[in-house]
């Protein structure tokens, strides 16, 4: 294609005006659900419909139709965007003008997204995020792949104009064109994943779409449904078949978990990619809704690894990459997720943005005792004792109440046992979990702030909490330290971010 002259105005692709339509059908949907929900039940339900009724819902739909066309119409044409001395301009707006100025120094990323209708149309959306914006600031739902892909570059390219030198630019732009791949999921690997992911929560999103499906098919036939219900509990309930029944009802549900995991897994990380550029990783993704992810290394400010028990006898990790984000972005988590990470896929990853030099970390400084007491005393004093005065001379529930504390004693201490760090002079490291295993690593610099905290009864002993705040959404705590160890680590922690002058935000 033509290089763009992005100094003149923009508009999306004019196939687009379908894409438009959508977004407002979405939105009035958003709104009007409460009122469209007793129309539709009204006219499943009646038999019969009054002539005026009838009149109502046919040219209310096409006013409806009318709306979406004007709107999409309108929308389309008032959408412009163009790039000038370092700004992207964007002006939007028919009834409401609005014009934002986006200086490019300050665009964080630059994410490419697909849904099926934009596969369809051979459309993609584009996401621009900025430092310090409470949601995406930019949305192009409806343009040319090449065209965003040419945004994309002229955004990173103005950047490092602007704050770089041109030698540096020059260099920069040549190891841009170097793309390293890190991994690739293979069928296979997505074949563990669902088998290794959490079924029980596949099992509640089974039970919740099978409870909707009933009250629909309630509403619909009345009292057929109880007395369905009714006969076929009548018939579990049967001894000579009770037993085996449930069995089969245990397996069959255990394996439609499985089956919805791998379903869910295989759609979402369908083609999954993570490339490394000269200053930023990449990764692509998913089957029905594909997207493309960018995040600068210099804004990346935690990488986890979490592992549960299934994963670590397949020999992989989860790893989560996490950039500094505000707001919304917060609440939505948004990061980098890879399912299946092996060793040798870590060490790539760490060297990317840690640098190739292994820290010299301390040794492993461990939580104190006192904390798994706590815990498990506290929740034996909130959801025992409060029952036990009632039950205890039934010796079912004193062998329940035996059984539960033991679970709840094992669960607290595997906790503890978990609960850790160790610190280099550029790197902090935090290992906590309870079933999975999660280990979170950071740059000293790069921490937003640090709260030391002592309540009245740690403080008796010594004992001191110790609070990371980041702007990634992890506050990642440090319980149950010497009182002198918390001390010292705030004030290192404290001096390494007051004192670093590295630009990273």
């Amino acid at each position: 294609m033509n290089k763009l002259d992005w100094s003149k105005e923009q508009r999306q692709a004019p196939i687009g005006l379908i894409i438009f339509s959508i977004e407002t059908i979405r939105k009035l949907i958003k709104i009007l659900w409460p009122v469209l929900i007793p129309i539709i039940a009204e006219q499943g339900n009646s038999k019969q419909i009054s002539v005026l009724k009838e009149q109502t819902y046919f040219y209310g739909t096409i006013a409806v139709v009318v709306f979406v066309m004007i709107n999409s119409l309108l929308s389309y044409w008032f959408f412009r965007f163009q790039i000038i001395n370092g700004e992207l301009l964007i002006n939007k707006g028919y009834l409401k003008k609005i014009r934002l100025s986006i200086p490019l120094d300050r665009i964080q990323t630059v994410n490419i997204k697909q849904n099926i209708f934009h596969k369809i149309l051979n459309l993609v959306s584009v996401d621009i995020d900025t430092a310090g914006g409470k949601d995406v600031e930019v949305k192009l739902i409806a343009i040319k792949k090449t065209v965003a892909e040419a945004l994309k570059d002229e955004i990173q390219k103005n950047a490092k104009s602007i704050t770089n030198t041109p030698e540096k630019i020059i260099t920069d732009e040549i190891k841009e064109n170097t793309t390293e791949e890190i991994l690739a999921l293979s069928l296979s690997d997505i074949v563990k994943v669902g088998l290794s992911e959490n079924h029980l929560r596949s099992l509640a999103a089974i039970l919740g779409i099978g409870y909707w499906i009933y009250s629909q098919f309630q509403d619909y036939s009345g009292n057929q449904a109880d007395e369905f219900v009714t006969n076929s509990t009548q018939i579990i309930s049967s001894n000579h078949i009770s037993f085996y029944f449930w069995i089969f009802i245990f397996l069959l549900m255990f394996m439609i978990s499985v089956l919805f995991s791998f379903i869910l897994s295989f759609i979402r990380f369908y083609e999954l990619k993570l490339s490394k550029l000269s200053n930023s990783f990449k990764l692509s993704f998913g089957l029905i809704n594909t997207k493309e992810i960018s995040i600068p290394m210099s804004k990346i400010q935690v990488i986890s690894w979490h592992q549960n028990p299934f994963r670590q006898l397949l020999r992989f990790e989860t790893l989560k990459i996490k950039q500094a984000v505000s707001g919304e972005r917060i609440k939505k988590k948004q990061a980098i997720e890879i399912p299946a990470c092996r060793l040798s896929h870590q060490k790539s990853i760490k060297n990317a943005i840690f640098g190739d030099t292994e820290p010299s970390f301390s040794p492993v400084y461990k939580t104190h005792w006192m904390y798994f007491l706590r815990n498990f005393i506290f929740f034996t004093i909130i959801f025992i004792l409060p029952t036990i005065f009632f039950w205890w001379q039934d010796q079912e529930y004193q062998i329940s109440i035996i059984i539960y504390e033991v679970f709840w004693a094992v669960f607290f201490f595997i906790s503890y046992k978990r609960r850790g760090f160790r610190i280099s002079e550029s790197q902090l490291e935090i290992t906590k979990g309870h079933i999975s295993k999660s280990i979170y690593q950071m740059q000293n610099f790069k921490i937003q702030a640090i709260n030391y905290n002592q309540n009245i009864f740690i403080k008796k002993r010594h004992l001191a909490n110790i609070t990371i705040f980041t702007a990634s959404g992890d506050n990642l705590r440090i319980p149950y330290i010497p009182e002198k160890l918390a001390k010292e680590l705030y004030n290192f922690l404290l001096y390494k971010i007051e004192s670093s002058e590295k630009p990273w935000m």
